[in-house]
């Protein structure tokens, strides 16, 4: 649905300048449809507000909002679909068919769009089946279901036949899946207090998608909102947990967490605006709304927290509290040069996701626009039928569907084929050097005197902290490690992630040989892996040799220096330098 949307604007805007655009609309759409929800569950238009102006300063859409990810739309069609479905009445109420059907076409839109389609079609049947027709619910949630796979399939078959490119477009979340859930299937076996704990643990992990004492008082206010009212407090319940879900089930493979189970965090906003505005007086009002300016406040401050150089917000909305700097430390973030302020980074790697050229035709096909819009256009085409049918005559309203969606596919895809100039080159930031090979890699650091006396600082300070050089690689072997002319033993640590290496490396050695230079070396032989970049070329003090690039943009490859304090058995952060 992404590149759909962006493809609309971009032979006017540009690719970049409409993506952009896509996400601000995905931005105004999540706060007016979180707003929307704790309208309907009031009637106020003060919880409307509130509820609006916590989903305004959330963290997710803060740290998605510039980038070219598809979060920050998947996040607007979460609260979309919510609020949709809390209006129509299916969780509560028997509802026609036609209700059903428009749901369905969004659902399918949504799942057009991300993964959390699917889990919206879960949480929609859920709510829906008690109150309604089995056969309406099965077939909206359908649409849902099964619009990913119907995807694949034609984009696979799409690029057959029109270019000639036998390509696999499986889901990518298949591997992570099956991966995923032998993990959890080996916990189950190890025991009930093992598997407990895991479970524990990644509820710990997301707690911090919003900032901890909205979701605290968010959760209570589910409660209290759906006090008498079953029907309520399941619809508000499941939505709140399906996004838990799917990130259980990904959660032993892939180290996602926050863009995953944020769409529950509309639930927690619309909850607590509805609590904390109804209608009290005296000592009650004036307390309710002190703590709705705490909240929003302190929403406010954990979400741009990261502005002011602590991290945890950040780090645990990414990877979960269990991987994030300890909630009172604040990492010291420094580039490992001289006349480096600040690195260019971006995602995993810094690197942009690829490259923009200009005038190519040759991959432009009239063809393959109108099948590929056709099929994206046909459940929009399909909610607006199903939502305004009721004011026209059927066969009215069916000439009207089909000539919005003939003209809304013929019209777009002949702008894109007429005017459309750019052409994106996608590349993987994690793995942009693939060597197939053995291959000799050096890189030479000449480190800053302030991260030397950082680490010198921090040692003396906490004499039994770690030491370790990271890289973006896999496969890189046989490394050695030199400062000046002192060697630095350096031990491969256990992976911790399949696209990432660590190299332990004894810090009073390293202090030592400081004092007397500040060169670092770092050599090492990559057989069949890869190297991954963290910041564009050139940059003063840092060479690498064999010269590394992107489609002819030439970048570094990572290579940090962490010092890590073990807390609770956890390895903590104290220094990143770059």
């Amino acid at each position: 649905m992404q590149p759909f949307l962006v493809s609309v604007a971009s032979p006017f805007l540009g690719l970049v300048a409409s993506a952009l655009l896509v996400n601000y609309l995905a931005y105004s759409i999540l706060v007016v449809a979180t707003a929307r929800l704790a309208y309907r569950l009031t009637g106020r238009v003060a919880a409307a507000l509130v509820a609006g102006a916590l989903g305004l300063v959330g963290l997710g859409p803060i740290l998605h909002l510039n980038d070219l990810s598809p979060h920050l739309l998947g996040f607007a069609f979460y609260a979309l679909v919510v609020a949709a479905v809390y209006e129509s009445g299916v969780w509560r109420e028997k509802r026609p068919l036609r209700v059903h059907l428009a749901l369905g076409c969004l659902l399918a839109l949504a799942s057009f769009e991300y993964p959390t389609g699917i889990t919206l079609a879960i949480a929609y049947l859920l709510t829906a089946l008690p109150w309604s027709r089995w056969t309406h619910v099965a077939a909206a949630g359908a649409l849902g279901l099964l619009t990913p796979a119907v995807l694949a399939w034609f984009l696979t078959a799409l690029y057959a036949n029109v270019w000639g490119r036998k390509v696999s477009l499986a889901s990518v979340d298949q591997p992570y899946f099956f991966a995923s859930a032998g993990k959890w299937l080996a916990l189950a076996q190890s025991g009930p207090l093992h598997l407990l704990h895991s479970i524990g643990a990644l509820l710990l992990d997301s707690l911090f998608v919003a900032f901890p004492l909205v979701t605290l008082a968010g959760l209570v206010a589910i409660l209290l909102m759906a006090r008498g009212s079953r029907r309520l407090l399941w619809f508000l319940g499941v939505f709140f947990a399906a996004p838990y879900l799917s990130m259980f089930v990904f959660s032993q493979q892939a180290e996602a967490r926050g863009y995953i189970v944020y769409g529950s965090s509309l639930i927690l906003y619309a909850s607590v605006a509805a609590w904390l505005t109804a209608t009290r007086k005296g000592l009650a009002l004036f307390a309710g709304w002190a703590l709705i300016a705490v909240l929003l406040l302190g929403q406010l401050a954990w979400s741009l927290a990261y502005l002011r150089g602590y991290y945890f917000p950040l780090f645990a909305f990414y990877v979960g509290y269990s991987s994030a700097p300890e909630p009172a430390l604040a990492t010291i973030f420094q580039s490992a040069t001289s006349g480096v302020t600040g690195a260019s980074n971006l995602g995993a790697s810094g690197l942009a996701a690829g490259s923009l050229t200009t005038g190519d035709l040759s991959r432009h096909s009239l063809r393959f626009a109108l099948l590929l819009k056709g099929l994206v256009l046909a459940p929009a085409v399909g909610l607006l039928y199903f939502t305004v049918r009721r004011r026209l005559q059927l066969r009215a309203a069916v000439a009207a569907g089909l000539a919005a969606w003939l003209v809304g596919t013929v019209g777009l895809a002949g702008l894109g084929v007429t005017y459309e100039r750019e052409v994106l080159s996608v590349a993987n930031p994690d793995q942009v050097t693939l060597v197939a090979g053995p291959q000799e890699v050096r890189q030479t650091v000449q480190l800053s005197a302030a991260v030397v006396e950082t680490v010198k600082r921090l040692h003396k300070e906490r004499p039994d902290l770690k030491l370790v050089l990271f890289t973006r690689s896999q496969g890189l072997r046989d490394v050695h490690v030199t400062l000046g002319g002192a060697t630095l033993p350096a031990t491969e640590l256990a992976a911790k992630c399949c696209s990432s290496q660590d190299w332990a490396v004894n810090i009073d050695d390293f202090v030592e040989a400081s004092s007397q230079s500040s060169e670092l070396t770092f050599e090492g032989t990559i057989v069949d892996g890869f190297l991954g970049g963290w910041q564009t070329a050139p940059l003063p003090g840092r060479t690498s040799e064999p010269g590394t690039d992107l489609g002819g943009r030439p970048y570094t490859p990572s290579l940090e220096l962490r010092l890590l304090e073990v807390r609770n058995g956890t390895p903590v952060a104290l220094l990143i330098a770059y």
